[in-house]
This record gives structure tokens, sequence and C-alpha cells, in this order.
């Protein structure tokens, strides 16, 4: 990996990069989804009721990605992963803020029908989010995040379709 710091430039080590991660300091490349591989997604869906669970429904994750008139929050996860899992109610709060403007996609990366995906993303660390409006990348959100925090980086992309 390579960064400009204070107009030098070198190679981090591992311990360097661990500290930029732990320390939410990384800088996180926003791939298009030209030459993007396919994969497994699932997409949490609101239900007709607020006191009942999400639906989580199984779709493609390029299908769901490319959605003209939406944003579309993807987040980079796996089952063993601790914040990831804390992080789950948080996305479910976002989903029924939002409604029907945002969709929260969730991407298993240990599946090994993500495992091209995983790598043309190029997801390091976990949780990881990325935002889409129309198909094209707007932001990230490395880490943990609470729903007030995620519905502030959502929201001048929810008022700008």
């Amino acid at each position: 990996m390579q960064l400009n710091i204070s107009g030098q430039s070198g190679v981090l080590g591992l311990a360097a990069i661990t500290a930029l991660i732990v320390a939410g300091c990384t800088q996180v490349p926003l791939k298009t989804l030209e030459g993007a591989p396919d994969g497994n997604a699932e997409v949490l869906e609101g239900t007709d009721s607020p006191d009942r669970d999400l639906k989580h429904v199984n779709a493609q994750f390029l299908d769901v990605v490319k959605q003209p008139g939406r944003v579309v929050l993807v987040e980079f996860w796996a089952t063993w992963c601790g914040p990831c899992l804390q992080l789950a109610p948080e996305l479910e709060g976002v989903v029924r803020q939002f409604g029907d403007t945002v969709t929260v996609v969730k991407v298993d990366i240990e599946s090994a029908a993500n495992a091209e995906l995983r790598s043309f993303f190029e997801i390091y660390a976990i949780p990881e989010m990325r935002i889409f409006v129309n198909g094209e990348p707007v932001g990230s959100i490395s880490g943990y995040a609470d729903s007030a925090t995620i519905a502030r980086k959502l929201q001048p992309f929810v008022e700008a379709l």
C-alpha cells in the first residue's frame, strides 16, 4: 500500500496499516461497477408492521445495486465478525427510517459466491459499507456506525434524488 504523508511517499508496514484502520483513517477506493463480478446479496425489506422483523430476501448483487432512482447501502460482512453482528440492528433502523428510498444490502464476504466481489471492491476489513446512487459509488463507511450516523451519511443522497 502506498501512502503519501506530508509529501513523503513510502510503503506502510502491516502494523501501520492496522493502526490506520483502527483509527478509521483509511482511504476507501470507490470503484465503479464497470467490470464488477456478480455475487449473492441479502436485501433487508420492511414489513407492513413496525413491530415485525424485517424480511431478508436473496438477490443478485448487481441487480440490486444498479437500481435506478435508489440509494443503495451495501454492507460487506461475515458471520464471525463481532462489529458486523452489532451493526445488524443499526441497519434495520436505517431500513425502518428510510423505507422505500434506501435499499440495504448485505454481502457475506465468506461466501464462495462472493469471493470475486470481495476482491473487486478490495474489502480488507469489515464491516465495510459502500453507498451507491443509480448504480454509481458515492461514499463509504468503514467500521461500526450507529443508525443515526449512517442516516446522516445517506440523507444528502436521498434528498438529491
